[in-house]
This record gives C-alpha cells, structure tokens and sequence, in this order.
C-alpha cells in the first residue's frame, strides 16, 4: 500500500506541474506583440541592462549569448550585442516557453545578425527540458560560462501591484498571494494567502506585509511572495538572504565566483562563473525570468543550468 500511495503521490505531483507549465505557458503566449510596449516590462530594468553592458565591456572574450526566457528578444539578447560581437561572435542561443515569443524573438535577432556567421538556434521549451533540446541541434561548446541572474525584490511590492493594477485586463484582476518557503532542498507555498481584486489592492497592503514580516502565527521564515491570478500569470518576489540562500545552495562557493547585489528597488542579481576561467559564453536570465516559473520547478532548472552550462 506504502508503494502505491507513494506511486500515485507523484502522479499527482507530475500533473501538478504540467497543468502549471501549461497555464503559464497560455499566459505567455498571450502576450505577444504586447510585451515590450508594457510599462511593466522596462520600469527600472536599464540597471540589469547596464550591469549587463558593463560585464561585457570587461569580458571582450565572449563569444556566445544564451538568453533564457527571452520573451520576444528585444532586451536580451538584442540590446547587449555590440558591433564587436556581430563580428566575432558565433553563436545566440533563445529560450522561451512561449512558442509566439520564440517566432518572434528570432524574427527581431535576424535583423541584426542576417549578414554575420553568428547561428542562432531557438527552442521553445522549459528550462528543465534544454538539454535534451540543445543535444540534438547544436555543436557548440558553452562549457565556460556566466550566468547573470535577475530577479523581484520582495521591498518592490507595493509598487509592483501599483503597475498590476494597470495591467489588470492582461495580467488578470483576481489576485492570489502566498508566502514561499526555502528549506534546504525545495521551495514551498504555504496555506497561508491572500485574495483580492487588484483593483482594491491597498486596501490589502497590512494584510500582505504582514505575511512579509511574518505576523500570522507562523515562526516558519518567509522566502519571498508567490502572485497568481486568474489569467494564469504567476511571479514570485524573494528577499535578499533567501535568494543567497538559494543560489549557494546550487552552486558551491569554492567552485563559482558568485556576487550577489541590490541593484535597485526592484532588482536583486546574481552573477556566477567558474573559479580561474575566463568566460566565451554569456547566459542571461533576467526581469525575472525565474520568478515567472511555477516556484515547483526553480530550483530544478537552476540546478539544469549548472549542469549543462556551468559544470
């Protein structure tokens, strides 16, 4: 009996997570063309491009640009290939789990990298499925790696639903927000939510940052916030002892140079490569690219990320 509950526990979970991934993944493929005119998608986000730009000024060896989560391409990889790149460059890499962001983010990087031998390969999958996906089309070696990281800071809240609210015929207007959970090995939501219209969000505010200073009864510390709405939109926002947390977890201090900084009031980044390495290849998973992942599925596609690109 032990074996079959055990059996059909995994099931569920595997279902779980596929109607997770599909629902995001609607949502995404409805935003189109949308995307990059939406105030939300830039406000504050030039820091990440500039820390980004200042990277590459230092690092003139880069030779590949992966961008996960590239949505329709226009912030990465598109505004951090330089003249210098288009010429000796070889390789751009796009992820999205959006197919139309996909079809379009190659359509808008062949307009700069048609007349070059930079390839671009394109795969619409999730983070947890690139290997598999980059084995079968591509040849090319991305052993030695950076990865720059940018996700929501958990201080950004409250403006951050100023902007939902905005967005509510796209993003949805019925809001759900949980706390998340970090415990050694997995991520978490607890029991304990919130639900409202966006409309009436600051007449929320106590109640959520209560739920962020932990005054519920719960001595369980908080990671950060996990946002669902009824349009199927999800987006988790992390404070900065946690998302240190996270990241030393999967990649071992004596192994990687890792900085971790607050870039702004809504940014938090990471930067990781291997110790005595000089990079050829830049990956960047930023505007919170992790964040917008069902919080089941982060740490296993950090944990991709070593694996394929990093170790």
């Amino acid at each position: 009996m032990k074996k079959i509950y055990i059996f059909l526990s995994v099931i569920i979970l595997l279902n779980c997570c596929k109607n997770l991934y599909s629902s995001n993944n609607n949502f995404w493929d409805s935003v189109g063309e949308y995307y990059s005119q939406s105030d939300m998608t830039h406000l504050k986000g030039d820091a990440e491009l500039l820390y980004i730009n200042e990277y590459l000024k230092n690092n003139t060896k880069i030779e590949h640009l992966i961008s996960l989560g590239c949505a329709d391409g226009k912030r990465d990889p598109i505004s951090l290939i330089s003249t210098n790149f288009l010429k000796t460059g070889k390789s751009i890499l796009l992820n999205d789990i959006s197919k139309n962001f996909i079809e379009i983010a190659k359509q808008n990087t062949s307009k700069l990298t048609t007349k070059t031998d930079i390839q671009t390969y394109a795969y619409h999958c999730p983070i947890t499925d690139l290997k598999r996906c980059i084995n079968k089309t591509s040849q090319q070696n991305y052993n030695h790696s950076c990865l720059i990281l940018g996700i929501y800071d958990i201080e950004f809240i409250e403006d951050a639903l100023c902007e939902y609210k905005k967005e509510k015929n796209l993003l949805g207007k019925l809001f759900t927000i949980s706390t998340l959970h970090f415990d050694r090995n997995s991520l978490s939501i607890s029991d304990n939510k919130i639900t409202f219209d966006i409309a009436n969000y600051k007449n929320k505010m106590p109640k959520i940052l209560n739920l962020i200073k932990n005054k519920n009864g719960n001595n369980k510390q908080i990671a950060g916030l996990s946002i669902s709405t009824n349009n199927g939109f999800i987006s988790h926002y992390y404070n900065n002892q946690s998302f240190k947390n996270i990241i030393y977890k999967i990649f071992d201090k004596d192994a990687f140079e890792i900085e971790i900084k607050k870039l702004n009031s809504r940014y938090l980044i990471a930067k990781i490569s291997k110790k005595n390495i000089t990079p050829t290849t830049l990956i960047t998973m930023i505007n919170n690219v992790l964040g917008n992942i069902p919080h089941k599925e982060q740490l296993e596609s950090l944990v991709s990320i070593k694996n394929l690109f990093l170790d």
